[in-house]
């Protein structure tokens, strides 16, 4: 995502200010314009990120911000570069699909070959839905106390951040933002819940390292539950009316970043990082109907039996780790099976990573897609929720499928230089790689307390 962004960024500047090309004309009626056809398009696909303080490197909320960028955009859109949707759509039905067909598509070319044309305000005719997160403000931010320089001397450096606030209440969670304070130096951030009654042993760790935080890997020290995290691409996550994750009274947070620091350009110091997590939640005495939780399935890098193992030979062009495991291990609260409905999937992997799948095979014989993103871009990770929730039972089994390419032309950047390929293994450095798929379950809410008593 940063490379990407940077070049976005840079082409912004170009067309803003070497090709300016002055006020838009008015189409002739019927033609295609930005307030009768383009803007409810914008508004319905692009709001989600590219909105002051969103994601996106830059505004498309008005008529001025998009005629800074519009040859931009028009290409962006053409090349199917944007709006971003990794996954395919012949796997299972999702919500909020971020997606233009041909018809939209063709829209964008006829208003840059009319010459742009602002068009009437009066036609404009407002998104039936705008796709992503429409908020408002969050009910609470917490943030890491100061920034927090990271040390170039260490390539991946993973460092906690204990935050000062402690939820004295069970509250309910609506949706979550993760805000990474310097992206450019951020490989990702994870929000790791634990009980205070381990403060004191996290606090030590916190005292007995220089600076802001402490190093971790994981997290180290404490148990805890990883509640969500911001990777390349990620958008706040937010569940149907009616579902909420549960941050029980007495639960504090860890916010841990793990810096990519070889990454930076030569010569350049890392910046000072202050990142964040924006909650919304539930006014205080109203409870949710359904408890979210989000559960990993781990897989192999390679063709092997026994996780983490695996290997990603130097050069070879095709190579896939698989793992299956019952819903009864990965559905499981305190332990115990628990049935629920399966509501999203989070898959990840790194740069190496072409393909990521997951497949549910029923006891009769049946299979599910879950998830399949066909084209895998390390700049590009979602959350993807389903249109509809998949029921199963506790002997159903869940798949997770990486796929990976090591030839010499798939390599990662390095100091402006395609590095040259070498063994790869699992491991959470950016250089290494992953084969991860988070499953998202949601819960009875009566039914998920009467699983957690002992």
């Amino acid at each position: 995502m940063h490379l990407r962004y940077l070049s976005i960024g840079l082409g912004v500047a170009v067309i803003a200010c070497g090709s300016n090309p002055g006020p838009a004309t008015t189409a002739e009626s019927g033609g295609v314009t930005y307030h009768g056809a383009i803007r409810p398009l914008i508004e319905a696909n692009c709001l989600g990120c590219h909105v002051e303080g969103g994601s996106g490197p830059f505004r498309l909320d008005s008529l001025a911000s998009v005629t800074d960028v519009r040859e931009l955009v028009v290409g962006a859109v053409k090349s199917r570069i944007m709006p971003p949707w990794p996954a395919s759509k012949d796997c299972h039905d999702l919500r909020d699909v971020r997606s233009l067909d041909d018809a939209q598509v063709a829209l964008f070319e006829s208003w840059k070959s009319a010459g742009f044309p602002d068009g009437d305000e009066k036609d404009y005719r407002p998104p039936a839905k705008i796709v992503g997160p429409q908020l408002g403000e969050p009910t609470q931010i917490m943030t890491v106390k100061a920034g927090y320089v990271p040390n170039p001397a260490i390539t991946d450096e993973y460092r906690c951040f204990l935050l000062e606030q402690v939820f004295d209440q069970d509250t309910y969670v609506t949706a979550m933002d993760i805000r990474p304070g310097v992206v450019s130096q951020v490989h990702h951030v994870q929000v790791h819940k634990f009980s205070t009654a381990q403060l004191s042993a996290v606090q030590a760790l916190d005292d007995a390292a220089a600076g802001e935080g402490y190093p971790c890997g994981g997290v180290s020290g404490v148990s805890t539950v990883n509640m969500f995290s911001w990777r390349p691409g990620s958008q706040p996550v937010t569940w149907e009316p009616g579902d909420a994750a549960l941050m029980e009274a007495g639960s504090a947070i860890i916010l841990q970043v793990h810096y990519n620091n070889q990454f930076l350009p030569p010569g350049q110091s890392p910046l000072p990082d202050q990142s964040g997590v924006a909650f919304w939640t539930l006014p205080a005495g109203e409870i949710p109907e359904r408890i979210v939780v989000r559960t990993g399935q781990f897989g192999p890098v390679g063709p092997t039996t026994s996780f983490p193992t695996g290997m990603i030979p130097a050069g070879d062009p095709h190579v896939v780790g698989e793992a299956s495991a019952p819903l009864s291990r990965l559905s499981s609260v305190n332990g115990r099976f628990l049935a629920g409905e399966i509501i999203g999937m989070t898959p990840h992997m790194h740069t190496l990573g072409t393909r990521l799948s997951s497949t549910l095979k029923r006891t009769d014989g049946s299979e599910s897609c879950m998830i399949d993103v066909p084209n895998w871009d390390f700049e590009w990770q979602f959350d993807y929720s389903y249109a509809a929730p998949t029921t199963y039972t506790a002997d159903d089994t869940l798949s997770v499928r990486c796929e990976y390419d090591n030839s010499p032309a798939h390599q990662p950047m390095l100091n402006g230089e395609r590095i040259q390929p070498r063994n790869v293994t699992w491991g959470e450095g950016s250089l290494a790689e992953m084969c991860l798929n988070y499953v998202w379950f949601r819960y009875d809410r009566a039914a998920f307390v009467a699983a957690r008593q002992p």
